[in-house]
This record gives structure tokens, C-alpha cells and sequence, in this order.
């Protein structure tokens, strides 16, 4: 039969033993593998963000300049604006989520 206490479990005739340090241990391990993870995906957000910036907007801008002009432009009735308005959004979003992202990883996401 096994007996529980906040820091030892004993199963029979074997006993173990989770002591601060050891759980302290663990948090020091999980921690230095989550920045092995992170800061190498950070350091290439950060590297391409320029790029990425730069490519998002323009294509937004773009395809919502284009959107308007062929509304403007042709009379036919199927032309999909709205289509293409979201299109342009799209990218708008795809560039706050970036963002986000880079915020996250680098530890200035706001506390809730």
C-alpha cells in the first residue's frame, strides 16, 4: 500500500524522496531547455523583421490599391473586392501576429 506526504512517496519497501532541491533541479533543467528553444527562433524573427515588415506591408498596401482600382476601374459584376479587402487584411494580421510573436519570445508580453 502506498502512503503520500507532501514530500515522499514510499511504495513497500522502496522509498522517494522529492526534495526542493531536486524539484529546483528539474525547474533549472526544463527552464535552460525552453531557452535553447527560444532564443534561436527569437534571434531570426528579430533578424528577418525588417524584411518581413517591409514585404507585409507593401503587399497589403498593394492589393488594397489594386482592389480599389479595379472596382473603380472595371464595371463588371463579379469582380470579388471584398475578396481581395480581406486578402489585404490578411497580411495587415499575419504582421500584428509577427509581431506577437517576437514580443512573446523576447519576455515583453503583457501580464494578464
Amino acid at each position: 500500500m502506498a502512503s503520500l506526504s507532501p514530500d515522499r512517496v514510499t511504495t513497500g519497501a522502496r522509498t522517494e524522496v522529492l526534495t526542493p532541491i531536486t524539484l529546483g533541479f528539474l525547474a533549472g533543467l526544463l527552464w535552460l531547455a525552453w531557452q535553447a528553444i527560444r532564443l534561436p527562433i527569437l534571434t531570426l524573427l528579430v533578424m528577418f523583421e525588417p524584411i518581413v515588415n517591409f514585404a507585409l506591408s507593401a503587399l497589403a498596401l498593394l492589393i488594397a490599391l489594386t482592389a480599389f482600382f479595379w472596382k473603380l476601374a472595371t464595371s463588371k459584376l463579379y469582380f470579388p473586392f471584398w475578396t481581395i479587402v480581406a486578402v489585404s487584411l490578411a497580411c495587415v494580421l499575419l504582421l500584428a501576429l509577427y509581431h506577437a510573436l517576437i514580443r512573446i519570445l523576447s519576455g515583453n508580453a503583457p501580464r494578464i
